[in-house]
């Protein structure tokens, strides 16, 4: 729920989120209300370019070119749907193929009229139903927000049907791990006083909410599944066309090089094609109401949380590649903590195989409860400063008054913008391969010095494994997995956390095999802990993208954000855990 203090109608009206956070709530919406109207999105077979200049009215017809092309695409795009329900072998997909034909559908029918005509007839009943709510004292309303977070939590650690070997006590504390978590995180904030307090329990809710819909329902399940595997397809596909450059068994092997290389080439040329038909403007400006209203963030931070999950870390900060250069150090740190805070879908993909009892359904679940888990949450460590710049994504508003100022170079056609999309991709390679080799170089040095010295004093077996796992058996232990095998997953997961999770994954399938394997709840608990991106080796790999990404006198912000940034995406993917650990 936003903390508005009155509810509107027209999403491109700015309300303070927090009324302690705002000089005059009416001041300000009567300065945004006389503000320009947000400009609509123009797509190119519309004919209309961005050279036009702002428009006096929101809903902007279609040009001539527009009115045949777009019901041409929508007839395209219906039949696709209809062929698909038809069709035997496609039939199972229908949920997923549904949601996606009507999105565009709908994308393309309000070119055509306007948005007013659904928005105005249901405003009463918005109204009717807001109005009460904001009315509500703040503290009246944070005490009811924390009332359905402790009811869905509870509701989902007691009143789920647990599996064979999960006790009563290990829901237990892995509820307690929720809230001991969120404990540190608001511990961890940079100003406090800036902290939207609403949105913490809002975070709970939302993960919570999001897992049972994963993990209990198989509609969630599939469309996840769906968007997980659509995603590894078309990563994939990168990797596979490798092959023109080197030899087959090569990329067979999956280096981390050639696959790195292909997809970073890749996505960064798609990215900035639509860039350059003016669409990835137009979904950062629908994220950035989203995230506004909802989740208390920009609209690139919530284009980076949204996305993470399914293109990892490395591939997210891509998305916004533009926008980078106008971040503030809160903004940074968020899409830095973010992106370290799950795993891609072709990393799930590659565990659920690497370890065939490793459910995929416990994977997809806490990273779905990533999703808003991860962006509130580091909101709350790093929250915008009232008194300082404004992010240029804040709003539907401000995202479309601020969309010349981004950092995009105009292409004078296709081929010049997937040149420039290359060559940004290469040059962001070289810079996650290096900062990633620089920073295992290092860890490797220091583990073997430090071996060097124990040795003198008759302690041959300590090395940083040890030295960080210590410090993470409690967190270990609130994730609620058996007692006896606290020690055993936290010296596992401190391998994710100074190497990879690709490293620990290893570890894991190693211990699946030996004469001693983990139970069924460690290990499913367990996976779920590592399968994400939070860790000294993937801190390079995120500071090589964000400096790639950005101008050099933006260097020094990005490193001085990394190790706080690593330090919230640990104890974030701990909570993400804990709560799908309260249904499994």
């Amino acid at each position: 729920m936003s903390d508005t203090e009155k509810a509107t109608v027209c999403p491109s009206v700015a309300v303070p989120a927090d009324p302690r956070h705002s000089s005059s709530s009416a001041d300000s919406i009567k300065k945004n209300r006389a503000s320009p109207t947000c400009v609509s999105h123009n797509m190119v077979l519309s004919g209309e370019t961005d050279e036009q200049g702002d428009a006096s009215t929101e809903h902007r017809r279609p040009g001539n070119i527009g009115r045949v092309m777009l019901p041409a695409l929508a007839g395209l795009v219906l039949a696709w749907w209809v062929s698909g329900l038809v069709v035997e072998a496609t039939r199972s997909r229908w949920i997923p193929a549904s949601l996606w034909a009507w999105f565009f559908l709908l994308v393309i029918l309000f070119r055509f009229l306007p948005i007013s005509i659904v928005t105005s007839p249901i405003s009463p009943f918005i109204s009717a139903i807001t109005t009460p709510i904001l009315s509500l004292p703040y503290h009246v309303r944070l005490m009811l927000l924390w009332l359905a977070a402790v009811a869905i939590t509870f509701g989902s650690a007691f009143g789920s049907a647990r599996p064979a070997g999960t006790s009563m006590s290990d829901r237990a504390i892995s509820l307690a791990g929720v809230y001991f978590t969120q404990l540190l995180i608001v511990g961890m904030s940079h100003n406090k006083k800036a902290i939207l307090w609403t949105r913490i329990p809002t975070s709970i809710i939302l993960q919570q909410a999001l897992a049972l819909f994963i993990y209990k329902s198989d509609a969630g399940d599939k469309f996840f599944a769906w968007i997980n595997a659509a995603v590894a397809d078309f990563q994939t596909g990168a990797i596979e066309a490798t092959a023109f450059i080197f030899d087959p068994e090569t990329v067979a092997k999956k280096w981390f090089f050639v696959a790195g290389l292909a997809t970073m080439i890749f996505l960064a040329a798609f990215v900035q094609m639509l860039y350059f038909f003016n669409w990835m403007q137009w979904l950062t400006k629908q994220f950035a109401w989203l995230g506004e209203n909802i989740l208390g963030a920009s609209g690139a931070e919530t284009f980076v949380a949204l996305w993470t999950p399914f293109f990892g870390q490395v591939h997210s900060a891509i998305l916004v590649g533009p926008y980078v250069n106008s971040m503030t150090d809160a903004e940074l740190g968020t899409v830095m903590a973010t992106s370290m805070s799950s795993a891609s879908s072709l990393q799930m993909l590659t565990y659920a195989t690497l370890i065939p009892t490793l459910p995929l359904r416990s994977l997809l679940a806490v990273s779905g409860a990533a999703i808003p888990g991860a962006l509130i949450n580091s909101k709350v460590a790093f929250p915008e400063d009232p008194a300082g710049p404004v992010t240029l994504t804040r709003s539907r508003t401000s995202t479309c008054a601020n969309r010349k100022k981004i950092q995009l170079r105009k292409a004078v056609d296709l081929l010049d913008c997937l040149s420039d999309g290359a060559i940004i991709g290469l040059r962001i390679a070289g810079s996650v391969l290096t900062n990633f080799f620089s920073v295992l170089g290092l860890l490797v040095f220091v583990n073997g010095l430090l071996i060097y010295i124990f040795k003198s004093f008759h302690v041959p077996a300590l090395d940083l494994h040890l030295v960080v796992a210590a410090p993470l058996a409690p967190f270990t232990f609130f994730l609620g997995i058996p007692r006896d095998e606290v020690w055993r997953m936290s010296y596992i997961i401190s391998g994710k956390l100074l190497v990879s999770s690709d490293f620990a994954m290893a570890a894991l399938k190693t211990a699946m095999a030996s004469s001693e394997p983990f139970s069924e709840r460690t290990l499913a608990v367990g996976g779920m802990a590592l399968c994400n991106a939070a860790s000294l080796g993937s801190l390079g790999s995120q500071v090589g993208v964000m400096i790639a990404l950005a101008p050099a006198a933006k260097k020094s912000a990005i490193c001085k954000m990394g190790i706080p940034a690593l330090l919230v995406a640990t104890v974030v993917t701990i909570q993400t855990t804990a709560i799908a650990a309260n249904l499994f």
